[in-house]
């Protein structure tokens, strides 16, 4: 049976995806799986923060995205438009949060 809640769908840095139910109203991003709801490791440059590069959360009917004072910054792109995001972007279905994992 197919999930009523949201779906992030997330491209880790070696290219892994996942799916990750949005069932609580905060999750935290960031280097470490142990301090984040979700962890983007491996981060061998070390770009990604190790607790809450950024936080999904739940304000009413609207989920946020919320940037931690990264020095990488987080991103959202919306169709064809990418954009920081300076403290905080409501998040759309089709929108994509991004964060600098790797750098070739």
């Amino acid at each position: 049976m197919k999930s009523l809640l949201p779906i992030l769908e997330v491209s880790g840095p070696a290219g892994e995806m996942f799916d990750v139910e949005l069932d609580k109203d905060r999750i935290t991003i960031g280097r470490f799986a142990a301090f984040n709801d979700i962890g983007l490791e491996p981060d061998p440059q070390q770009l990604v923060t190790r607790r809450a590069h950024c936080v999904i959360e739940r304000e009413a009917d609207m989920w946020w995205v919320y940037d931690n004072g990264s020095v990488n910054r987080t991103f959202i792109r919306r169709e064809q438009q990418v954009e920081a995001v300076n403290g905080r972007a409501v998040i759309r279905d089709g929108d994509a949060i991004r964060i600098l994992g790797m750098l070739y």
